[in-house]
């Protein structure tokens, strides 16, 4: 099972602070069933720039890696980025890309996207360069027409669901529609730590299998593995 968003890195962003939270985090994914882990620092619209970025990124991997216990799930570096106006134009951006991989995990606004932002989005799928995922996907559902997102899924791009959004009572139903309708295609659990926002990757898989049956659960598992191996460079 691939976790396509986490805020593992440590020092990063608003995720983990230290190594040790890192390693918990990392830990506790594993006892999940959790193999693969895609760490996924905030690439805010505020960066300085991609080469900032990516000298803090190595730091704070260098921290992690020398810390690493013998047995941990497989760990890719990425980003999760920041919509910006002309993003597709960003230099350096597919620098961000998901390592190995052509994929961005993008995070688009809270609010109902403007024709320029969805275009862009557009652009970005279509050019071929990037497979594009939208980052916890449920959040901007709400806030867009229904047609916009049958027309992202008819350009390739991948909608990643928080699994959070299965445990929580007011949205469960909303998460499985979306889940039955086509519109989440990937868990993440967008975790930044073991306190308020800590990894339930085992308990939403779990609700899946009850709601709908236990193919589900194993369909998303091996959706997971299948999509990262057709992306891998």
């Amino acid at each position: 099972m691939v976790d396509f968003h986490t805020h593992i890195l440590p020092g990063m962003d608003d995720g983990a602070a230290t190594v040790a939270d890192s390693l918990a985090m990392l830990e506790r994914l594993r006892d999940q069933g959790v193999d693969t882990v895609c760490l996924t620092s905030h690439f805010l619209k505020e960066e300085p720039s991609v080469e900032d970025f990516l000298r803090r990124r190595a730091a704070a991997w260098d921290a992690l890696r020398a810390a690493l216990p013998e047995k941990h799930p497989r760990l890719l570096l990425g980003a999760e980025v920041q919509y910006r106006p002309g993003l597709d134009e960003m230099p350096g951006l597919h620098q961000l890309c998901l390592q190995h991989t052509n994929v961005l995990l993008l995070e688009m606004l809270f609010h109902p996207w403007r024709r320029e932002e969805i275009d862009t989005v557009f652009r970005l799928a279509e050019g071929g360069e990037y497979t594009v995922m939208l980052a916890h996907v449920e959040r901007y559902m709400p806030l867009q027409r229904p047609s916009v997102w049958q027309q992202l899924a008819d350009r390739g791009v991948i909608f990643q669901s928080n699994a959070e959004i299965f445990l929580l009572p007011a949205m469960r139903g909303v998460a499985l529609t979306m889940l039955r309708s086509g519109y989440i295609h990937v868990l993440g659990t967008d975790t930044h730590n073991l306190r308020l926002r800590a990894p339930r990757m085992d308990a939403a898989l779990d609700l899946i299998a009850r709601e709908m049956g236990d193919g589900a659960r194993r369909a998303m598992r091996q959706r997971s593995d299948d999509y990262l191996a057709m992306w891998t460079i």
